[in-house]
């Protein structure tokens, strides 16, 4: 993605984003996490990764998702969190956010954002019939 987009998802909830630094690791109840990597898709899922920041952002949690990892991996988008939820109900519910935009990138192209679909042989990928020439 564009560094451009990747900024404006990070301006949204900066919190969030706290490990998208690459010499950042987070420690806590002495564990250690891996680094994260950042955003690493196309463009054309920029919309559904604001919805699923604005979505989080809306549900007032306070700096209780960190984020490590956005990246396409079998023609999906995949969410690697750490999130620690005072309630369990709100816990299930970023969980639903996620699985709904990772369900909607099954049927966005990844390129442009249009309309697409997941192609069955070779690398798999979202596309739209354009981009999948």
């Amino acid at each position: 993605m564009k560094k451009e987009l990747d900024q404006k998802l990070i301006d949204k909830a900066p919190y969030m984003f706290v490990l998208m630094d690459k010499e950042k690791t987070l420690r806590e109840n002495n564990c250690f996490f891996p680094i994260a990597y950042g955003v690493e898709c196309g463009d054309g899922w920029f919309n559904i990764l604001e919805k699923l920041i604005d979505d989080i952002v809306a549900l007032d949690i306070d700096k209780e998702v960190i984020l490590f990892q956005i990246k396409e991996k079998f023609g999906g988008l995949r969410f690697y969190i750490y999130s620690h939820p005072k309630n369990e109900q709100i816990g299930n519910k970023i969980y639903t956010l996620i699985n709904d935009a990772a369900a909607k990138s099954f049927t966005t192209c990844e390129i442009c954002g249009a309309p697409g679909k997941r192609n069955k042989t070779g690398w798999l990928s979202t596309l739209c019939e354009e981009h999948r020439r």
